[in-house]
């Protein structure tokens, strides 16, 4: 079936979202305004209006596809719990990470984002109740605790490294989550 977007609308969407990436490197979200990015993304007004209602939209677009992707990736593994699906998962997470490393800087470990702690609160909650599941022994209280002392070493981990410019290989910090 042939694709039937408009390359148009595909480069001026990405020049939207890829100016309000770096506008929220300096900015929160609440601080910019459509004018500052649409020149910031060589486009008018008029331009932006056609694709979004404001800077909020294209902040919930981006959102939304972040959360769609580990959602969707997050249930393969759950599907069949072990250590190798487990490494798969981990790996596609990180390389939508590193070919997305610039959005997931502002949107996921950035100390200003907002949408960062609602991503970590949702992973967590995805975690605890799929160690519910496979962990039934233990208390609810117990499966929390331990759902976010070990998604926060992971993430933490993970932040580190991106801030370290990935100084040790993806397959290295695989191995060393693992």
């Amino acid at each position: 079936m042939r694709d039937t977007t408009d390359r148009r609308i595909v480069k001026t969407k990405f020049a939207i979202r890829e100016s309000l990436l770096e506008i929220m490197k300096q900015k929160n979200c609440n601080e910019i305004t459509v004018s500052e990015l649409c020149r910031s993304a060589n486009i008018g007004r008029g331009t932006f209006y056609l694709h979004y209602n404001d800077v909020y939209e294209v902040v919930q677009e981006i959102e939304e596809e972040i959360l769609e992707f580990f959602r969707n990736t997050a249930f393969l593994y759950f599907e069949d719990e072990n250590t190798k699906n487990f490494r798969a998962m981990l790996r596609a997470c990180l390389e939508w990470i590193l070919q997305n490393e610039n959005l997931s800087l502002v949107f996921l470990f950035s100390p200003k984002a907002e949408f960062a702690d609602r991503f970590t609160n949702y992973a967590i909650e995805l975690f605890y109740y799929h160690s519910l599941k496979y962990h039934p022994k233990k208390t609810s209280a117990e499966n929390r605790y331990s759902t976010i002392k070990v998604f926060s070493g992971y993430w933490g981990a993970i932040k580190s490294w991106l801030e370290d410019g990935h100084s040790i290989s993806l397959d290295t910090l695989l191995d060393f989550l693992i």
